[in-house]
């Protein structure tokens, strides 16, 4: 079956919490140069996504 994050229900709320792809429109701003890069941009988003957006 498809990923829990494919589930509509699902979709729906993240498209509305995080709209406009929000970690790929941040991650992607500039193109990586490698792959090494891009997942080190991935952490960094990450680390610094700030506990309200994560809330509910």
């Amino acid at each position: 079956g498809a990923p829990a994050h494919f589930n509509k229900d699902v979709r729906k709320y993240l498209d509305k919490k995080f709209p406009n792809r929000y970690l790929k429109t941040e991650v992607f701003k500039m193109p990586p140069n490698n792959i090494k890069e891009l997942k080190q941009r991935i952490i960094n988003k990450c680390e610094n996504i700030i506990s309200e957006q994560l809330a509910n």
